[in-house]
């Protein structure tokens, strides 16, 4: 919001980011492939 962001925007943006994380967790957890780069 610092940069001029409008509030609404920068919480969906910051909710996408955290629900993409939640699915990978979750995913990894039950074993089955997620489509994430961040594993390794």
């Amino acid at each position: 919001m610092a940069t001029g962001k409008i509030k609404q925007q920068v919480m969906t943006a910051v909710a996408r980011e955290l629900m993409g994380f939640l699915w990978a967790v979750a995913c990894e957890v039950m074993g089955k492939p997620h489509g994430s780069r961040a594993t390794a």
